[in-house]
């Protein structure tokens, strides 16, 4: 059974956008499976990994809507992407440098992502994703 489920609550009205979420949804997802059944030390490394690609391409995707849009907290916005990435790379290095990363570690960073930055940083560019026609 899932931690995580999708829900409307995470749409930001733009398909491609909410597939992103879901995706992030899922690794959440993944890493939790993994570690209920002793297999998440395992799959840490290859989640961090999928984090970071998610991120280069979700956070290009996003921050060119949000451009076009004119949306305009779009600096503010880009600075917690760039956080995200560093904490990313952060945990990243640790693991390539030996140091246990812990699979709840990285569940407790998504989980507070998916509900500090979805919910409340993205939901800002709503009205001007709307506006624009945006879907």
């Amino acid at each position: 059974m899932p931690i995580i489920s999708w829900e409307q609550k995470y749409s930001v009205g733009v398909v491609e956008i909410d597939n992103h979420h879901k995706q992030l949804i899922n690794m959440i997802n993944e890493l939790y499976f993994a570690m209920s059944n002793d297999r998440g030390q395992r799959l840490v490394e290859s989640i961090i990994k999928d984090m970071l690609s998610y991120a280069k391409m979700h956070f290009k995707i996003e921050e060119n809507y949000m451009r076009e849009s004119g949306y305009l907290g779009s600096l503010q916005h880009f600075r917690e992407h760039e956080k995200f990435i560093e904490k990313t790379q952060e945990m990243a290095q640790r693991c390539e440098e030996g140091e246990f990363v812990l699979s709840f570690e990285v569940i407790q960073f998504l989980s507070d992502w998916l509900n500090c930055h979805i919910l409340e940083s993205d939901m800002k560019y709503v009205p001007a994703f709307k506006e624009k026609g945006l879907r």
